[in-house]
């Protein structure tokens, strides 16, 4: 990349790109900068600047008509409610309505109407349990009700049906089990059978048919409780169930993860090693090579090719890279 940077998001636009938005890099500097980059010259190039530094924890969501919703995060030692739209045609970023408080690290996700959930979350002081939608026809924040616990960085993924399951977090100094789901329809949250452990930093993605993997994150003892394990939920039961376990303990992977079109599931961060996770066998399997480092906050986003980009982290050091990878299934 242009900059080194951890904790950044990585978004797919339709034209095929990749825009990357945000993070910190080298000394904990946070970084309003954004740039794309092209899968056909393998290269990262800068685009017009953000309205404000985002540091970490903020949200990136593509919108039905290609243009970008950034929202919330830290912008330097404060978190924002400000909100922001990338614009592919123009390369720009422009202010849109801000949200009601300020959110890091909630869950976000576009909902079939084409409308943006944004839950949960961490405000600066608390673990917030409220909600809002953005919807881009009018540029503003509306308030979607709240979930049944404050949680933040939580595992999140859509569901066919056009509902979002919202899986562990931590809620205060409590790393959570529970899960919920949001139902656009009603327009509320309900809660659902819990996880076989306590997971934040996690990772969701969906599967084939519906379910979702839910994998990785750590307990109560952050780095030195990181997980290899795996479970799967299945939203016609409304159940968790074990399923293989990765190579390597991961958190710090919410970002990091990415769902091919075969099925697979290809999982990076935390560790030097990349793997990819089969549905139909339910397993894990190590990729040939690495990415040199066990990098945390990295981003892994599928490509239109098959490929998976990987880019940025930081380090056991707390040293963000620039470095990027593109995987082959």
């Amino acid at each position: 990349m242009t900059v080194d940077r951890a904790i950044h998001q990585a978004t797919l636009l339709l034209d095929g790109t990749v825009l990357v938005t945000g993070g910190m890099r080298a000394g904990e500097v946070g970084l309003d900068s954004a740039e794309l980059f092209d899968p056909a010259t393998g290269e990262f190039r800068p685009v017009g600047a953000m309205t404000s530094v985002r540091k970490a924890g903020h949200s990136a969501v593509r919108l039905p008509d290609g243009r970008v919703l950034v929202a919330g995060g830290w912008a330097g030692s404060t978190v924002t409610s400000s909100a922001e739209l990338y614009d592919p045609r123009t390369e720009t970023f422009t202010a849109t309505g801000s949200m009601a408080v300020a959110r890091s690290d909630p869950a976000a996700a576009l909902l079939p109407d084409g409308t943006v959930l944004v839950a949960g979350g961490y405000d600066g002081d608390r673990t917030l349990d409220t909600a809002e939608i953005y919807d881009p026809k009018t540029g503003q924040f509306r308030a979607a009700g709240r979930m049944s616990t404050p949680r933040t960085s939580i595992a999140s993924a859509p569901l066919p049906d056009g509902r979002v399951l919202l899986a562990g977090g931590a809620g205060g100094d409590t790393v959570l089990a529970t899960a919920e789901i949001y139902d656009p329809v009603s327009g509320r949250f309900t809660p659902t059978s819990e996880m076989g452990a306590v997971r934040y930093k996690a990772a969701a993605s969906p599967l084939p048919g519906g379910s979702v993997l839910v994998l990785g994150g750590s307990d109560q003892r952050d780095w030195s409780g990181q997980y290899r394990t795996a479970e799967v939920y299945d939203p016609g039961t409304g159940t968790f169930t074990a399923t293989g376990s990765m190579n390597a303990g991961r958190f710090k992977i919410g970002t990091a993860v990415a769902s091919l079109a075969t099925g697979i599931v290809v999982v990076a961060g935390s560790d030097p090693s990349v793997e990819s996770y089969d549905p139909g066998t339910g397993t894990f399997r190590p990729a040939a090579g690495d990415v040199t480092a066990e990098y945390q906050f990295a981003t892994a986003t599928a490509l239109a090719d098959g490929r998976v980009l990987i880019a940025g982290g930081y380090d056991p050091d707390i040293r963000p890279t620039s470095g990027s990878w593109l995987f082959r299934a």
